[in-house]
């Protein structure tokens, strides 16, 4: 079937089949009304869509031979983490967008667990939940241990192709996290992660973290990364970093980079057996799949 346009967002590129009654067809049988369109690019010579879309805000038309660069996708660790474990549910999740990942009654809790220390951090609120309360304890203590440094509840960051800081959603954004406890002060920085599921070895995401406070805080010559595990009050994971080693958290995270970023080109998103298959992955309709 002939492609007759592309609408190339941040998100990617979909293909356009058909326009006929202000709408269009586009892959996987979508259809995406023209008037809904906005902060695109169009490419196409299809004189009828040429002129409808000329009332369109914030879209460009270009024509179906122009080549463009691969839109830049914020990536995160857990969207990293995702690509690396199954490249197909990556597509469908972060791609595509035609599955969302539905969160478990652990998950749910979690996210609450996160929600009462934050707020605890910010405001001084109480907290409730069991958990949380071993977050409080951890917080004060590293409140007595260094006092008068800047503090920092679910702090947003956002780093550029070339690691320049930018903003968590701005469209040169190509790696983002959200980091749930930060202190800085006295030329170092502390970075906790707030962790309520089964204690883990991966210190992937801390490495991710203190690649970009680095960064973010350029007086910082020191970090202390550390994961908090809140569900049984387990003994924290921690690893130190010296900006010696930002060199290697760049490569390390170029190298996880990579692969997504030819697959973006590519438009191959290979799936990738694993026991996610038996009931647990959100994209039921990779041949993979099976029902728990």
């Amino acid at each position: 079937m002939k492609e007759i346009a592309r609408i190339v967002r941040k998100s990617g590129v979909e293909a356009v089949y058909f326009f006929d009654n202000e709408e269009l067809s586009c892959e996987n049988g979508r259809r995406i009304p023209l008037a809904n369109l906005h902060d695109c690019t169009i490419l196409t010579d299809e004189r009828r869509l040429i002129d409808a879309a000329k009332s369109l805000t914030n879209v460009d038309i270009l024509p179906m031979d122009r080549t463009l660069a691969p839109p830049i996708r914020a990536e995160s660790f857990s969207s990293i983490n995702t690509f690396h474990t199954c490249p197909k549910q990556y597509e469908h999740l972060y791609v595509l967008k035609d599955v969302k990942s539905i969160p478990g009654e652990a998950a749910l809790w979690g996210t609450e667990v996160h929600r009462q220390l934050e707020e605890y951090i910010a405001n001084g609120t109480p907290v409730t939940d069991p958990a949380a309360m071993r977050g409080v304890v951890f917080v004060d203590q590293a409140r007595k241990g260094a006092p008068g440094w800047s503090e920092y509840a679910e702090h947003k960051w956002g780093l550029t192709e070339d690691f320049k800081t930018t903003g968590f959603s701005d469209n040169d954004c190509l790696l983002r996290g959200v980091i749930d406890f930060l202190r800085v002060g006295d030329g170092k920085a502390l970075i906790v992660d707030w962790k309520t599921g089964k204690k883990k070895d991966n210190t992937d995401q801390m490495d991710i973290f203190a690649l970009a406070a680095f960064h973010t805080f350029p007086e910082v010559k020191k970090i202390r990364g550390i994961y908090v595990w809140l569900k049984e009050g387990e003994s924290p994971t921690m690893k130190d970093y010296l900006r010696s080693d930002l060199d290697r958290l760049k490569e390390e995270v170029l190298e996880k980079l990579e692969p997504i970023q030819m697959a973006a080109e590519t438009g191959e998103y290979p799936m990738k057996m694993s026991g996610l298959c038996r009931g647990w992955c959100p994209v039921k309709t990779c041949p993979a799949y099976q029902e728990r």
